[in-house]
């Protein structure tokens, strides 16, 4: 299990894939028509 923490002002959502071993993460916009992903994310991630 991943858990994430991230701040609230960029408003994007996690995407997350994978399986036992290894995982990608993707961050995508609310807005997806004007919405924006910032070149730099600081976030949390903590594997249970």
């Amino acid at each position: 299990m991943l858990r994430l923490r991230l701040p609230l002002d960029p408003q994007l959502y996690p995407q997350i894939s994978g399986h036992k071993t290894r995982y990608a993460i993707r961050f995508l916009p609310l807005d997806s028509e004007n919405g924006t992903v910032p070149a730099r994310l600081s976030f949390e991630l903590a594997c249970c």
